[in-house]
């Protein structure tokens, strides 16, 4: 009985684990997410936060 019950978890936990592998990466996949992004989007904002530092803020910057 006791070696049952150990053949049972046993498969019961092969079973969970098997199972939750099948297209999992298909379903977890977010379709509004952007899969690249080009240098050009990625510069201007960087540009733009480092005109926008006025000489007022640069010692703050340092001491970070």
């Amino acid at each position: 009985m006791k070696t049952l019950k150990y053949l049972f978890c046993t498969l019961l936990c092969f079973t969970i684990v098997v199972s939750c592998t099948n297209d999992f990466a298909e379903i977890n996949e977010d379709p509004n997410r952007i899969n690249e992004i080009s240098p050009g989007t990625l510069i201007n904002p960087i540009i733009y936060g480092l005109a926008a530092i006025t000489p007022a803020e640069a010692p703050v910057l340092h001491s970070i």
